[in-house]
């Protein structure tokens, strides 16, 4: 009796281990999460719209923005993933594949630089870690008919993941090309504190 008893606990334990295993650090917020609320700087040439279904197969972003960076039209997405607080002794493998899958969804056969993550740029957002990467050329529906792509992902420990895609046309939209002592002065730069945890 005591055998059968040991076995059906054992398979019990086995069980809730695995499921704590198999269970994800970040989930979707559009998943009914609540404790992802994150504080928006949004400036006044941040005009909001709806992105149409069809382009949300591959990513479905929280908040989407038209905004033209001097001269450059683009779009800004927000993408959210709340902590989900499954006890993990390393979220950064989980934020990195995170990070990864939606890349290649943006990216469809396009490709992507490897994220780059940095503590000192996380201060900015009052966040633990964070990274960005571009995507060059982007051709996945989602991205619609722009060619070029600027992401970044910032993590906060017990919060979860602001992940933003920057679309546009011509990479001067991101300041890219500009010389280092002029790039604070450009719209990307002006306002790339849109958000905060």
């Amino acid at each position: 009796m005591k055998k059968i008893l040991l076995a059906i606990l054992f398979s019990f334990l086995s069980c809730s281990l695995f499921a704590q295993f198999m269970e994800s650090h970040f989930l979707p917020v559009s998943n009914g999460e609540e404790n992802m609320k994150i504080a928006y700087n949004i400036p006044d040439c941040f005009e909001e719209f709806t992105l149409p279904e069809e382009q949300q197969e591959e990513i479905s972003p929280d908040r989407s923005f038209k905004v033209n960076f001097d001269g450059f039209e683009g779009e800004v997405h927000f993408v959210l993933f709340a902590d989900t607080g499954v006890d993990e002794k390393n979220p950064m493998r989980e934020f990195d594949a995170w990070n990864n899958l939606i890349l290649m969804n943006l990216a469809g056969l396009g490709k992507f630089t490897k994220m780059r993550y940095t503590n000192k740029l996380a201060k900015l957002f009052k966040a633990n870690v964070h990274g960005s990467c571009q995507v060059n050329p982007v051709s996945s529906n989602f991205a619609g008919d722009y060619k070029f792509a600027f992401v970044d992902s910032t993590y906060k420990k017990g919060r979860g993941i602001c992940m933003r895609i920057f679309l546009m046309n011509d990479p001067r939209f991101a300041a890219k090309g500009v010389q280092k002592k002029d790039r604070t002065k450009t719209d990307f730069f002006k306002h790339y504190r849109s958000f905060s945890f």
